[in-house]
């Protein structure tokens, strides 16, 4: 298959957003995930979403004393989670596809999740990362491939969970989809 390329310019509002949250150091620790992935690979453009961050164990629980991060920890459906305190940047404002988001929000998963949709760890999300040029330099982050970011849509579109909205991550997939099927039948040989 061709090679995937970067949208530097998401790439970069993602870094400089992570790097003002002081990840830096721990970006062995996490990988951008969903949308924001799909930003940086040029699927869906960083304005149309918020970011993402699947982490180990270990830094979420020292991001829980971070005064950069919320002190409240959802341990229900959506598991282990915690959200930036402050603005960032180029996050979504107001009501992005039913999902009510506000400046700053970065939002640091534990997976698996506790639905149990899809039961990939952080661990392997991370192993399984691309690392753009930024990180290849030393000063970047982890991007989900886009096939895994599909086959966790489809997983949530499969769903029997009514929460779940299955129209985004549908149209999410078709996107995905597209951009993989334009590159393979467009590889040079």
């Amino acid at each position: 298959m061709a090679k995937l390329n970067f949208d530097q310019r998401a790439v970069d509002e993602v870094t400089v957003t992570l790097d003002g949250l002081g990840l830096r150091r721990a970006a062995d620790e996490l990988v951008v995930v969903g949308g924001a992935a799909m930003a940086a690979f040029g699927i869906k453009s960083l304005g149309e979403t918020d970011l993402d961050i699947a982490v180990t164990g270990d830094l979420l629980e020292h991001l829980k004393h971070d005064d950069r991060w919320t002190d409240a920890v959802d341990e229900g459906k959506a598991g282990p989670n915690i959200k930036s305190r402050q603005d960032t940047a180029w996050v979504v404002t107001g009501d992005y596809r039913g999902v009510k988001t506000h400046p700053g929000d970065v939002s640091a998963i534990r997976m698996p999740l506790n639905d149990g949709i899809y039961s990939v760890s952080s661990e392997e999300l991370i192993e399984n990362g691309v690392l753009s040029l930024t990180a290849l330099a030393g000063k970047g982050y982890r991007f989900t491939r886009p096939e895994t970011i599909l086959d966790w849509k489809l997983a949530l579109v499969q769903s029997d969970d009514q929460k779940v909205d299955k129209e985004k991550h549908l149209s999410d997939a078709r996107l995905i989809s597209q951009r993989l099927l334009f590159l393979a039948f467009n590889e040079q040989d």
